[in-house]
């Protein structure tokens, strides 16, 4: 395909589906903001993790996308499937990250991020939902990266339109309808990231005839790993700013009013970067 023809046809659904993502947080902060100020702020406070987790997602798909492209176009096939597979293995050890967090870490973050209770008790409880069912979330951003390495753009905006699309149906049902607030908000994130992945692999299974995985006789290679890992580190680092950047000014501005934070989309999923 014509390189001016190949740029339009790749990049339009990505843009169609970020901006779906965008206005979907949007919506999400609007919901949440109706339930009470303190809920808002609990989910202020929540965003630099949900940030860090972004960041650690987008930096693992740039270090895959980079090393399953370069097998894919050197027709290395076999070898793509193994890296295929260790992204899978690198999403899951993120999953366990997350999951690790949300058991040990969440109440510590928000003791030292306010002196509130309330705000404490709203957020442990969101982060709580939204980094241990965050499973959805990682293969989530892998079928993505998969669909949008083996050239199907389409189906990268189907699996996050469709994800940010259901977020936005169920929240109002679970934040109002069941009277869950702050709770609903993050169970609605969770189905729709679930909902994205699942979506996710019916596509791949779709296009099995361009590219079928399969993990028979896996097994995890330190050359491919160290590989990933030495193109995705910078990335990890550089999305990190963002966070470090929100929980500064958090920090900053707490102490001038109670309900004063950083700047930053709240509720759901923040708005993540593409990796190329």
């Amino acid at each position: 395909m014509p390189v001016d023809r190949l740029v339009l046809t790749m990049s339009s659904p990505i843009m169609i589906s970020m901006l779906m993502s965008a206005v979907y947080n949007l919506v999400d902060s609007i919901y949440v903001a109706q339930v009470s100020d303190l809920d808002f702020l609990a989910l202020s406070y929540a965003y630099p993790v949900q940030l860090m987790m972004v960041a650690f997602c987008t930096g693992i798909g740039v270090g895959f996308n980079a090393t399953f492209a370069q097998r894919l176009g050197e027709g290395k096939g076999e070898e793509a499937n193994q890296v295929a597979c260790h992204g899978f293995l690198f999403y899951g050890l993120c999953w366990l990250l997350f999951l690790t967090f949300a058991l040990a870490g969440a109440p510590l973050f928000f003791r030292l991020s306010t002196g509130d209770p309330a705000v404490a008790r709203a957020g442990v409880e969101y982060l709580t939902i939204c980094c241990g069912w965050s499973i959805g979330m990682c293969m989530q951003f892998l079928t993505e990266r998969l669909l949008q390495t083996t050239g199907h753009p389409a189906g990268f905006m189907i699996v996050q339109g469709s994800g940010a699309l259901l977020n936005i149906l169920l929240d109002p049902v679970f934040i109002f309808g069941l009277d869950m607030g702050v709770a609903g908000a993050a169970i609605a994130t969770v189905i729709g990231q679930i909902s994205g992945a699942c979506i996710g692999f019916f596509l791949l299974w779709r296009i099995r005839r361009e590219f079928s995985l399969s993990f028979r006789g896996f097994r995890p290679s330190g050359a491919i790993s160290g590989e990933m890992l030495r193109i995705a580190a910078p990335a990890i680092v550089m999305q990190s700013l963002s966070s470090f950047m929100s929980l500064g000014l958090n920090q900053l501005l707490t102490p001038l009013s109670a309900t004063t934070t950083g700047p930053g989309p709240l509720g759901g999923s923040p708005a993540r970067s593409v990796s190329a």
